[in-house]
């Protein structure tokens, strides 16, 4: 299989693959800062100003911020409205590249996706898509950022836009092999490298050579698990080949984010061909280029990666330090697939250094990603073969046929995730889960445009059932309040325990009016339990509140909205359910 090669008769340009290295030559930085100094005032100045910021936004993000902002200044003077609304798009592009933060990017690109789609630019509203799929990912959401992805191609395609598709398929081949699928991840990789050399992209050329190379590499490690000695040299060589020229191209255009990343995943093909000398020596060429590069992604793969190479080569002090420090990074980003890479190597690390309770915590703790990993591999299928399926006209039927093939590995998920994810006390979702799925619901919520409700409940003067019938009293009271939430809880919804009597309940989909009357179902049967089997004379109420957020409304307003009203529920007497006013009030 060709894995990122060029086309027959393809001559590279100045920046392309092959292109002399020379200490003289500029960075495309400079190239591109020099052809905007030059541009003509105007529409010409902003796609040259456009341009630079965004190829800093891969190679240079911090200076990619300050680009943009100039952008945003010149295209307020000039009053034309597709520049101005590109130039947010370009801005926000880089915010969420060199801060790594995403919830508000994502909420301010689907904004300016209607626009553009207002303007009629469809092309601008495919970039909107792509990228906001890019920040999902990043936020808990892959099947909604592959269908947002996916939803880009044809618009990139029908218009002509080889970049866009090249962006894309890069995404979507990450897509794959989060799923485990490399084969048709490397297919992805490979048709985005041709795209990117054909519309003149180094750019978009760079992130299809570097996740095909770390795609090879999976697939030799999967060769070497399946004792398929021979198939799994040829990935690490097909790897290899890539990575050298990768990291020329690098060099030629100054991509100072890109060359760190480059040694780092060299070094570690290095180990796997036997060649231990040469490893180390790139994994520390890798680590002093992160460190003068200042950017976190670039510091986080050389971390990663060197030290897997260090742990592989017997010295676990070393290799704790750097994948302690990589893994903060990956853990503050979401990125399960990296985090869980990376947790494995460090509890190996640990157990080798004798550490055996940390490495029992990180045990816990990759189980815990391992079981998110799954189930968002499972959450991208479903959603993204849906979405698909109902484009064609066809998703009754094959939504079915996709029901049974997940079924197994439904079931088999949902029994670990309970052992990560419930109160042993009442079998509810515990606070960690809760927390999560509110995230995650709120996405969604804004992705599809339906509401999202809050009910927070609380058992009334619990102090005293524990103080006057007993601990275990109150326990067994727990238990019961816990059932009673449940009864009135459908299959979409999230009932879980988040503090000591506390409760909440989560209803996708559902308005006040529905959430107010699920809460005061629940407020009566607690109050007509029968508990004498508990304790004679033993009878307890609960108090409620309600919030329902719209679509896109931030997650803290609606909780503190619930608690507010809950709080007004005890002030005003208990045993009552109270609907705040949110977000009318905000």
């Amino acid at each position: 299989m060709r894995l990122l090669g060029l086309p027959a008769g393809y001559r590279a340009p100045r920046w392309g693959p092959g292109a002399p290295a020379r200490p003289s030559q500029r960075s495309r930085t400079a190239e591109l800062r020099s052809a905007a100094d030059a541009a003509r005032p105007g529409a010409p100045r902003v796609w040259a100003l456009s341009d630079l910021a965004l190829w800093c936004a891969d190679a240079d993000p911090r200076y990619a911020i300050d680009v943009s902002e100039v952008l945003t200044r010149e295209t307020r003077l000039l009053g034309n409205r597709r520049l101005k609304t590109w130039a947010q798009y370009v801005h926000t592009v880089a915010v969420m590249r060199a801060e790594r933060e995403f919830a508000d990017p994502y909420r301010v690109l689907s904004g300016l996706r209607q626009q553009f789609t207002a303007l009629g630019w469809p092309v601008a509203a495919a970039w909107c898509d792509y990228s906001g799929g890019i920040a999902l990912e990043h936020l808990g959401d892959p099947g909604g950022a592959t269908v947002l992805i996916d939803r880009s191609v044809p618009v990139f395609r029908e218009h002509g836009d080889r970049i866009g598709e090249a962006r894309a398929l890069n995404a979507l081949g990450y897509g794959e092999s989060s799923l485990g699928r490399h084969e048709h991840a490397q297919v992805c990789y490979q048709q985005a490298a041709d795209l990117a050399i054909a519309g003149g992209c180094p750019a978009a050329l760079s992130v299809a050579r570097l996740n095909g190379a770390e795609n090879a590499t999976d697939l030799g490690r999967v060769a070497l698990d399946e004792h398929r000695p021979d198939a799994a040299r040829r990935w690490f060589d097909l790897a290899e080949a890539e990575l050298v020229k990768l990291a020329e191209l690098a060099s030629v255009l100054g991509h100072r984010v890109l060359q760190p990343i480059v040694a780092a995943c060299y070094g570690a093909v290095l180990h796997y061909l036997g060649r231990h000398g040469e490893a180390l020596a790139a994994c520390d060429r890798a680590l002093q280029l992160a460190e003068t590069c200042d950017s976190p992604k670039a510091i986080a793969s050389a971390r990663g990666f060197a030290g897997q190479v260090y742990l592989a080569l017997g010295d676990p002090d070393r290799a704790s330090a750097l994948l302690t420090a990589a893994l903060e990074h990956y853990g503050a980003w979401g990125l399960h697939m990296d985090t869980a890479r990376t947790l494995r190597a460090l509890v190996d690390a640990k157990e080798a250094l004798g550490a055996v309770g940390e490495a029992y915590a990180l045990h816990k703790r990759l189980l815990a990603v391992e079981l998110s990993l799954r189930d968002a591999n499972v959450q991208r299928e479903n959603e993204v073969i849906a979405a698909r399926l109902e484009r064609a006209g066809e998703l009754a039927t094959q939504h079915s046929r996709l029901s049974r093939q997940n079924t197994r590995l439904e079931a088999e998920r949902r029994a670990l995730e309970r052992l990560a994810h419930t109160d042993s006390l009442t079998g509810l979702a515990n606070r960690r889960h809760f927390d999560a799925q509110l995230a995650r619901l709120a996405i969604r919520s804004e992705l599809s445009g339906r509401p999202l409700a809050l009910v927070l409940i609380d058992v009334d003067h619990f102090k005293r059932v524990n103080d006057q019938f007993s601990h275990v009293a109150g326990d067994a009271v727990l238990g019961r309040v816990a059932k009673a939430i449940t009864a009135h809880c459908t299959d979409r919804q999230l009932a879980a325990r988040i503090g000591g009597e506390e409760f909440a309940v989560l209803l996708p989909g559902r308005g006040a009016a529905e959430a107010a009357a699920t809460a005061e179902r629940i407020r009566g049967t607690v109050a007509r339990l029968v508990l004498d089997d508990l304790a004679d004379g033993l009878r307890i109420t609960v108090s409620a509140g309600v919030a329902c957020g719209p679509p896109g409304g931030a997650i803290s307003g609606l909780f503190s909205a619930a608690d507010a009203a809950l709080y007004e529920a005890k002030q005003s007497g208990r045993d009552r359910v109270v609907r705040s006013a949110y977000p009318v009030a905000t």
